[in-house]
């Protein structure tokens, strides 16, 4: 009996098992899509705020600090990216916490 016609004439427990399974396997991925695309945003602002906080002379010899540090600024810039990055935190624990309840056994 060729796969198609196997299909045809899986009985009901069958059909629900196999349709169950792909939707399963759908909606894992979906979840841990979430889970990844969250990481990857939090890598970024972590990585923009190191950035903001390198405040180091322009090489090993200089004894000067940038001549183009304004402290309003950087105050102002590394505050949003804090509280980006504490949000950001939080709804990617939130996402791995989902998913492990969801789909690790």
């Amino acid at each position: 009996m060729n796969k198609f016609l196997k299909n045809l004439t899986q009985d009901n427990s069958k059909l629900k098992e196999s349709r169950a399974k792909m939707l399963a396997t759908q909606a894992g991925r979906a979840k841990k899509k979430i889970v990844t695309d969250l990481q990857d945003e939090l890598d970024s602002k972590e990585y923009a705020l190191e950035r903001l906080n390198d405040l180091s002379p322009t090489n090993t010899q200089d004894l000067k600090y940038r001549d183009d540090f304004d402290p309003d600024k950087w105050a102002n810039e590394t505050f949003s990216l804090e509280k980006e990055i504490n949000i950001i935190t939080m709804e990617l624990g939130l996402a791995i916490s989902s998913y492990n309840d969801l789909f690790n056994e």
